[in-house]
Protein backbone atom coordinates (compact mmCIF):
# COMPACT_ATOMS: atom_id res chain seq x y z
CA UNK A 1 0.00 0.00 0.00
CA UNK A 2 1.56 2.92 -0.96
CA UNK A 3 0.52 7.04 -2.14
CA UNK A 4 1.95 9.39 -4.70
CA UNK A 5 1.43 12.38 -2.36
CA UNK A 6 3.51 10.79 0.61
CA UNK A 7 4.11 14.08 2.23
CA UNK A 8 0.91 14.57 3.52
CA UNK A 9 0.17 11.48 4.19
CA UNK A 10 2.12 11.48 7.27
CA UNK A 11 0.61 9.40 9.82
CA UNK A 12 1.09 6.43 7.12
CA UNK A 13 5.01 7.48 7.06
CA UNK A 14 5.99 8.05 10.44
CA UNK A 15 3.89 8.40 14.35
CA UNK A 16 6.60 10.55 14.91
CA UNK A 17 5.23 12.86 12.62
CA UNK A 18 2.07 13.61 14.81
CA UNK A 19 1.16 17.24 15.73
CA UNK A 20 3.83 18.07 13.32
CA UNK A 21 2.23 21.02 11.68
CA UNK A 22 1.29 24.52 11.45
CA UNK A 23 -2.07 24.68 13.74
CA UNK A 24 -4.21 23.08 16.21
CA UNK A 25 -6.12 19.65 14.56
CA UNK A 26 -5.66 18.27 10.96
CA UNK A 27 -7.70 16.12 9.05
CA UNK A 28 -6.54 14.30 6.32
CA UNK A 29 -7.68 11.68 3.76
CA UNK A 30 -6.06 9.75 0.53
CA UNK A 31 -7.64 7.77 -2.18
CA UNK A 32 -5.64 5.67 -4.86
CA UNK A 33 -6.80 3.69 -7.44
CA UNK A 34 -4.15 1.65 -9.85
CA UNK A 35 -4.38 -0.68 -12.45
CA UNK A 36 -7.98 -0.78 -13.25
CA UNK A 37 -8.27 -2.04 -16.58
CA UNK A 38 -5.80 -5.16 -15.91
CA UNK A 39 -6.25 -5.98 -12.28
CA UNK A 40 -7.83 -3.48 -9.95
CA UNK A 41 -6.04 -1.86 -6.59
CA UNK A 42 -7.23 0.24 -4.01
CA UNK A 43 -5.93 2.32 -0.96
CA UNK A 44 -7.89 4.91 1.56
CA UNK A 45 -6.08 6.70 4.44
CA UNK A 46 -7.96 8.73 6.95
CA UNK A 47 -6.17 10.50 9.88
CA UNK A 48 -7.06 12.92 12.21
CA UNK A 49 -4.46 14.84 14.84
CA UNK A 50 -4.15 17.01 17.28
CA UNK A 51 -1.86 18.55 20.12
CA UNK A 52 -2.49 17.78 23.74
CA UNK A 53 -2.39 19.60 26.97
CA UNK A 54 -1.37 22.80 24.94
CA UNK A 55 0.28 25.43 27.59
CA UNK A 56 0.58 22.55 30.15
CA UNK A 57 3.78 21.22 28.91
CA UNK A 58 6.96 23.25 29.22
CA UNK A 59 9.44 21.44 27.78
CA UNK A 60 7.98 20.08 24.55
CA UNK A 61 4.59 19.25 22.91
CA UNK A 62 2.75 16.10 22.85
CA UNK A 63 0.33 15.14 20.12
CA UNK A 64 -1.99 12.27 19.44
CA UNK A 65 -3.43 10.90 16.61
CA UNK A 66 -5.69 8.32 15.00
CA UNK A 67 -5.04 6.56 11.47
CA UNK A 68 -7.45 4.23 9.12
CA UNK A 69 -6.02 2.77 6.25
CA UNK A 70 -7.83 0.14 3.99
CA UNK A 71 -6.90 -1.53 0.96
CA UNK A 72 -8.51 -4.46 -1.86
CA UNK A 73 -7.00 -5.93 -4.65
CA UNK A 74 -7.77 -7.63 -7.62
CA UNK A 75 -10.80 -10.60 -7.93
CA UNK A 76 -10.29 -12.18 -4.74
CA UNK A 77 -10.98 -8.50 -2.91
CA UNK A 78 -7.89 -9.16 -0.36
CA UNK A 79 -8.44 -6.61 1.74
CA UNK A 80 -6.58 -5.19 4.52
CA UNK A 81 -7.56 -3.05 7.12
CA UNK A 82 -5.39 -1.01 9.73
CA UNK A 83 -6.75 0.84 13.08
CA UNK A 84 -3.98 2.87 14.67
CA UNK A 85 -3.97 5.47 17.26
CA UNK A 86 -0.83 7.73 17.28
CA UNK A 87 1.21 9.48 20.19
CA UNK A 88 4.22 11.78 19.53
CA UNK A 89 6.45 14.29 21.88
CA UNK A 90 8.75 16.59 20.02
CA UNK A 91 11.62 18.74 22.50
CA UNK A 92 13.22 21.55 21.66
CA UNK A 93 17.34 21.17 20.60
CA UNK A 94 17.49 24.48 19.54
CA UNK A 95 15.62 27.57 18.58
CA UNK A 96 14.76 26.11 15.27
CA UNK A 97 15.77 22.31 15.88
CA UNK A 98 13.01 20.10 17.22
CA UNK A 99 13.36 16.05 17.63
CA UNK A 100 10.36 14.20 18.24
CA UNK A 101 9.49 10.51 18.33
CA UNK A 102 6.10 8.67 18.20
CA UNK A 103 4.34 5.17 18.70
CA UNK A 104 1.12 3.80 17.30
CA UNK A 105 -0.82 1.03 18.24
CA UNK A 106 -4.33 -0.83 17.12
CA UNK A 107 -5.43 -4.08 15.17
CA UNK A 108 -5.19 -5.28 11.85
CA UNK A 109 -8.07 -7.10 9.57
CA UNK A 110 -7.55 -9.14 6.93
CA UNK A 111 -9.86 -10.95 4.54
CA UNK A 112 -11.02 -12.28 1.03
CA UNK A 113 -13.61 -13.19 -0.79
CA UNK A 114 -13.32 -16.26 -3.38
CA UNK A 115 -16.83 -16.46 -4.64
CA UNK A 116 -15.16 -14.44 -7.75
CA UNK A 117 -11.85 -16.96 -8.34
CA UNK A 118 -11.79 -19.93 -10.30
CA UNK A 119 -10.37 -23.30 -9.30
CA UNK A 120 -9.10 -25.96 -12.03
CA UNK A 121 -11.74 -28.52 -10.35
CA UNK A 122 -14.37 -26.13 -11.73
CA UNK A 123 -13.44 -27.62 -15.39
CA UNK A 124 -15.00 -30.65 -16.38
CA UNK A 125 -12.65 -31.83 -19.22
CA UNK A 126 -14.91 -29.13 -21.93
CA UNK A 127 -15.69 -26.06 -20.11
CA UNK A 128 -16.11 -23.97 -17.08
CA UNK A 129 -18.47 -24.99 -14.60
CA UNK A 130 -19.11 -22.54 -11.86
CA UNK A 131 -21.76 -24.95 -10.12
CA UNK A 132 -19.18 -27.72 -9.38
CA UNK A 133 -17.00 -28.06 -6.15
CA UNK A 134 -13.99 -25.78 -5.99
CA UNK A 135 -12.55 -28.51 -4.03
CA UNK A 136 -10.93 -26.04 -1.61
CA UNK A 137 -11.34 -25.76 1.78
CA UNK A 138 -11.05 -22.59 3.67
CA UNK A 139 -11.55 -22.70 7.29
CA UNK A 140 -11.68 -18.84 8.03
CA UNK A 141 -11.42 -16.05 5.29
CA UNK A 142 -11.06 -13.01 7.84
CA UNK A 143 -8.39 -12.40 10.68
CA UNK A 144 -7.31 -10.20 12.96
CA UNK A 145 -4.11 -9.27 14.31
CA UNK A 146 -2.08 -6.76 16.81
CA UNK A 147 0.00 -3.96 15.28
CA UNK A 148 2.67 -1.66 16.77
CA UNK A 149 4.94 0.74 15.29
CA UNK A 150 7.26 3.72 16.30
CA UNK A 151 9.46 6.29 14.28
CA UNK A 152 12.08 9.22 15.35
CA UNK A 153 11.89 12.60 13.17
CA UNK A 154 14.15 15.75 13.39
CA UNK A 155 12.01 18.84 12.15
CA UNK A 156 14.30 21.96 11.21
CA UNK A 157 12.16 25.40 11.09
CA UNK A 158 12.82 29.19 10.16
CA UNK A 159 9.49 30.23 8.94
CA UNK A 160 6.51 28.86 7.74
CA UNK A 161 7.87 28.33 4.54
CA UNK A 162 11.58 27.55 4.90
CA UNK A 163 11.52 24.20 6.69
CA UNK A 164 12.40 20.47 6.51
CA UNK A 165 11.88 16.91 8.37
CA UNK A 166 14.12 14.04 7.95
CA UNK A 167 12.99 10.96 9.87
CA UNK A 168 12.79 7.10 9.85
CA UNK A 169 10.23 4.51 10.85
CA UNK A 170 9.62 0.90 11.47
CA UNK A 171 6.23 -0.44 11.04
CA UNK A 172 4.70 -3.92 12.47
CA UNK A 173 7.31 -4.07 14.70
CA UNK A 174 5.72 -6.90 16.81
CA UNK A 175 5.48 -8.89 13.38
CA UNK A 176 1.77 -10.31 14.16
CA UNK A 177 0.98 -13.24 12.19
CA UNK A 178 -1.99 -13.29 9.60
CA UNK A 179 -2.18 -16.24 8.11
CA UNK A 180 -5.77 -17.62 7.08
CA UNK A 181 -4.92 -21.01 7.83
CA UNK A 182 -4.72 -22.54 11.54
CA UNK A 183 -1.84 -24.44 12.25
CA UNK A 184 0.15 -22.24 9.71
CA UNK A 185 2.30 -19.21 10.74
CA UNK A 186 2.77 -16.46 8.17
CA UNK A 187 4.82 -12.89 9.67
CA UNK A 188 3.54 -9.01 8.56
CA UNK A 189 6.73 -8.01 7.89
CA UNK A 190 8.79 -4.93 9.16
CA UNK A 191 8.30 -1.84 6.87
CA UNK A 192 11.20 -0.05 7.16
CA UNK A 193 10.51 3.95 6.01
CA UNK A 194 13.04 6.66 5.44
CA UNK A 195 12.04 10.47 4.19
CA UNK A 196 13.30 13.49 3.34
CA UNK A 197 10.64 16.29 2.77
CA UNK A 198 11.20 20.22 3.04
CA UNK A 199 9.94 23.55 1.57
CA UNK A 200 12.07 26.18 0.60
CA UNK A 201 11.21 30.33 0.01
CA UNK A 202 12.86 31.30 -3.46
CA UNK A 203 10.94 34.32 -4.23
CA UNK A 204 8.20 35.94 -2.39
CA UNK A 205 5.55 34.03 -4.23
CA UNK A 206 7.25 30.78 -5.25
CA UNK A 207 8.17 27.86 -3.02
CA UNK A 208 10.22 24.92 -4.06
CA UNK A 209 9.03 21.77 -1.81
CA UNK A 210 11.34 18.21 -2.62
CA UNK A 211 10.94 15.08 -1.30
CA UNK A 212 12.50 11.93 -1.05
CA UNK A 213 10.96 8.24 0.32
CA UNK A 214 12.57 5.13 0.47
CA UNK A 215 10.45 2.38 2.03
CA UNK A 216 11.02 -1.73 2.21
CA UNK A 217 9.00 -4.46 3.41
CA UNK A 218 9.77 -7.95 3.37
CA UNK A 219 13.17 -10.60 3.77
CA UNK A 220 16.44 -9.91 1.95
CA UNK A 221 14.67 -13.07 -0.24
CA UNK A 222 11.44 -11.42 -0.68
CA UNK A 223 11.53 -8.05 -0.38
CA UNK A 224 9.43 -5.16 -1.86
CA UNK A 225 10.95 -1.43 -1.71
CA UNK A 226 9.72 1.93 -3.98
CA UNK A 227 12.11 4.96 -3.90
CA UNK A 228 10.24 7.97 -5.03
CA UNK A 229 12.03 11.64 -5.78
CA UNK A 230 10.49 14.72 -6.90
CA UNK A 231 9.64 18.45 -6.30
CA UNK A 232 6.35 20.51 -5.97
CA UNK A 233 6.61 23.99 -7.04
CA UNK A 234 4.51 26.32 -5.62
CA UNK A 235 2.74 30.04 -6.60
CA UNK A 236 1.43 32.20 -4.30
CA UNK A 237 -1.56 34.34 -5.24
CA UNK A 238 -2.19 35.78 -1.86
CA UNK A 239 0.22 35.57 1.18
CA UNK A 240 -1.90 37.73 3.76
CA UNK A 241 -2.20 35.45 6.79
CA UNK A 242 -6.01 33.76 7.17
CA UNK A 243 -6.19 34.55 3.51
CA UNK A 244 -3.28 32.23 1.53
CA UNK A 245 -4.10 30.95 -1.72
CA UNK A 246 -1.68 29.29 -4.02
CA UNK A 247 -1.43 26.74 -6.30
CA UNK A 248 1.14 23.26 -6.98
CA UNK A 249 2.52 21.80 -9.58
CA UNK A 250 5.21 18.47 -9.23
CA UNK A 251 6.79 15.89 -10.63
CA UNK A 252 7.90 12.90 -8.98
CA UNK A 253 9.91 9.24 -10.07
CA UNK A 254 9.01 6.08 -8.02
CA UNK A 255 12.02 4.39 -9.47
CA UNK A 256 11.33 1.35 -12.09
CA UNK A 257 8.01 1.69 -11.40
CA UNK A 258 5.91 5.14 -12.54
CA UNK A 259 6.30 8.68 -13.38
CA UNK A 260 3.97 11.11 -11.12
CA UNK A 261 2.56 14.00 -12.27
CA UNK A 262 0.72 15.97 -9.29
CA UNK A 263 -1.34 19.15 -9.14
CA UNK A 264 -2.36 20.81 -6.33
CA UNK A 265 -3.85 24.10 -4.38
CA UNK A 266 -3.90 25.66 -1.26
CA UNK A 267 -6.82 27.83 -0.32
CA UNK A 268 -6.91 29.07 3.65
CA UNK A 269 -7.10 25.88 5.95
CA UNK A 270 -7.23 23.28 2.92
CA UNK A 271 -5.14 21.79 0.37
CA UNK A 272 -6.56 19.97 -2.61
CA UNK A 273 -3.89 17.27 -4.03
CA UNK A 274 -4.39 15.11 -7.67
CA UNK A 275 -1.88 13.28 -8.88
CA UNK A 276 -1.08 10.60 -11.25
CA UNK A 277 1.02 7.54 -12.30
CA UNK A 278 1.91 7.05 -15.70
CA UNK A 279 3.34 3.41 -15.22
CA UNK A 280 6.81 2.60 -16.29
CA UNK A 281 7.68 -1.00 -15.29
CA UNK A 282 7.73 -3.85 -17.32
CA UNK A 283 4.09 -3.71 -16.71
CA UNK A 284 3.19 -1.49 -18.75
CA UNK A 285 2.74 -4.57 -21.59
CA UNK A 286 -0.69 -5.14 -20.09
CA UNK A 287 -1.47 -1.80 -18.41
CA UNK A 288 -0.43 0.48 -21.60
CA UNK A 289 1.07 2.82 -18.81
CA UNK A 290 -1.98 3.54 -16.92
CA UNK A 291 -1.05 3.14 -13.36
CA UNK A 292 -3.75 5.24 -11.74
CA UNK A 293 -5.04 8.47 -10.01
CA UNK A 294 -4.83 9.61 -6.45
CA UNK A 295 -6.89 12.13 -4.65
CA UNK A 296 -5.31 13.91 -1.34
CA UNK A 297 -7.23 16.21 0.94
CA UNK A 298 -5.89 17.86 3.81
CA UNK A 299 -7.89 20.39 6.16
CA UNK A 300 -6.05 22.15 9.33
CA UNK A 301 -8.42 23.96 12.22
CA UNK A 302 -6.38 26.67 13.66
CA UNK A 303 -7.85 27.68 17.17
CA UNK A 304 -7.34 31.53 18.15
CA UNK A 305 -5.40 31.61 21.29
CA UNK A 306 -6.00 34.20 24.14
CA UNK A 307 -3.09 35.70 24.66
CA UNK A 308 -2.07 34.69 28.17
CA UNK A 309 -1.71 30.88 26.36
CA UNK A 310 0.18 32.54 23.46
CA UNK A 311 4.04 31.39 23.65
CA UNK A 312 6.92 33.93 23.04
CA UNK A 313 8.19 31.53 20.77
CA UNK A 314 5.74 28.84 19.19
CA UNK A 315 6.89 25.24 18.64
CA UNK A 316 4.97 24.65 15.41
Amino acid sequence: MHFSHFETATLHHNPALTGLFNGDIRFATHHKTQWIPVVPYMALSASAESKLLEGKIKKGVLAGGLVLNYDKAGKSELSNMQINASLAYAVQLHSTLFLSAGFQAGMGQRSFNFTNLSFDNQYNGDIYDPNRSTGEQFSKTNIIYPDVSGGVNLFYRKSDRFYFNIGTALYHVNTPNYSFLEDDEVKLPHRLVHYITGVFKVHSRWDLMPALLYQEQGTLEELASEFVIGVNARFYFNTQPSKEMALRIGAFNRLNDAFIVKLGAEFRDFQLGLSYDINTSPFVAATQRRGGPEVALVYTIKKVKSPQNVKICPVF
